[in-house]
């Protein structure tokens, strides 16, 4: 093939990559804006909450993630509006969020599709409400329902010992596109405003993350993998730039571009990676952190008692997470004569069976890096060895 004819070629899949690219990430810029109050589309928020300044209301827009708000010392209501739809199911952190008498409120949760009409008009006290979806919450009580009709419920509420969470099929009750039907924007104005508490609206679902303090140059999303990021480790970033690639090689092979085709090996699959991705994939969906800390610990603490010369590198009955006192201070007293002054972490590490029963994403991730800063003390301590 020419020269020219090889550039023709390099060019027009170039360009056809980029186009792929726009393609492929442009709805996802768009998408991610779907409920934001800096959205601007006829998905977004930002004339609600414009709304919802001019009313006089104490609104801020929260840029933080979910466990950072336990920390808020009064009450607030917090408001989550998704960009698509979520499970309805509240996790046990959102739980016990609402059960210190907080308010939760969700829009766009996913419930069946019922046979009533896609846009309908819900009578309410501050006019004709304008809904725009088929799905429906089946509601036994129905003090819980807040809106709907004969098929079910829009919007209704749960009680969670001090507090309440409020969940809606739709997530966009009021907005941008709902600007000439004020009832809408009352509606939702009067849902998060009855119980008198300032209003926290989540932003960081839409990628909006403050700096944190306590790493300077850094945001919370920076500083603080999360716990599918730690098991996973697969960007999806990084799958379409593998994906283009591999297409590329192939159309060059294809024409030859490079010499002589030769065949190519079939990849060996990993089955043990597979399966342990799939696994911790339904360990992250569960929750299951303390369950992951404690397989962890049976693995470490043995590794560890190797390291200090507590037990033989062949031995591997010790595999309890629940290290007696006595072992505990053998493992103590040889880190202080081989290594010297025993760290803070260690101890931490050492007493797995005496931290509370459901951990939560945060602790595993903070144990998680005890280890790693003692694994660290025993790196270098071998190497200037």
């Amino acid at each position: 093939m020419k020269s020219s004819n090889r550039l023709a070629w390099i060019g027009g899949i170039t360009v056809l990559a980029i186009l792929l690219l726009t393609l492929i990430s442009a709805p996802t810029v768009n998408k991610i804006n779907s409920g934001s109050t800096y959205g601007r589309g006829a998905s977004g928020y930002g004339a609600w909450y414009a709304y919802m300044q001019k009313q006089g209301i104490s609104i801020k827009r929260w840029q933080k993630p979910f466990p950072a708000v336990m920390g808020e010392k009064n009450p607030v209501t917090f408001i989550r509006i998704n960009s698509d739809l979520k499970s309805s199911r509240i996790s046990r952190l959102e739980k016990k969020f609402v059960a210190k008498g907080n308010t939760l409120v969700i829009l766009g949760v996913r419930e069946p599709v019922r046979t009533t009409n896609f846009s309908t008009i819900q009578d309410s006290k501050f006019g004709n409400i304008k809904i725009d979806t088929g799905r429906r919450k089946e509601i036994l009580d129905t003090k819980q329902s807040k809106l709907g009709d004969n098929f079910g419920a829009v919007v209704w509420e749960k009680k969670y010992e001090k507090g309440k969470v409020v969940l809606a099929t739709t997530p966009d009750l009021a907005a941008n596109a709902y600007q000439e039907n004020l009832a809408n924007y009352r509606y939702l104005k009067d849902l998060v405003t009855k119980d008198g508490k300032p209003l926290l609206i989540d932003e960081y679902i839409h990628g909006y993350v403050d700096k944190n303090p306590n790493t300077p140059g850094k945001t919370y999303r920076d500083s603080k993998e999360s716990l599918w990021g730690y098991l996973s480790k697969t960007p999806l970033a990084i799958a379409f730039i593998q994906a283009g690639i591999l297409l590329f090689v192939l159309v060059l092979s294809q024409n030859k571009f490079m010499g002589q085709a030769k065949s190519v090996t079939t990849p060996i699959i990993d089955n043990s990676k597979a399966y342990i991705q799939a696994l911790s994939a339904v360990l992250h969906r569960a929750e299951s952190h303390s369950f992951v800390a404690k397989t962890i610990a049976s693995y470490e603490h043995r590794e560890l008692q190797k390291a200090l010369g507590i037990i033989a590198t062949s031995d591997s009955s010790n595999m309890s997470t629940n290290i007696s006192r006595d072992l505990q201070e053998k493992i103590l007293s040889a880190w202080n004569n081989q290594i010297g002054t025993v760290p803070q972490e260690l101890i931490s590490v050492l007493n797995i069976h005496e931290r509370k029963r459901n951990w939560s994403e945060k602790d595993l991730m903070d144990w998680l890096g005890n280890w790693q800063k003692v694994k660290e003390i025993l790196s270098s301590k071998k190497l200037k060895e």
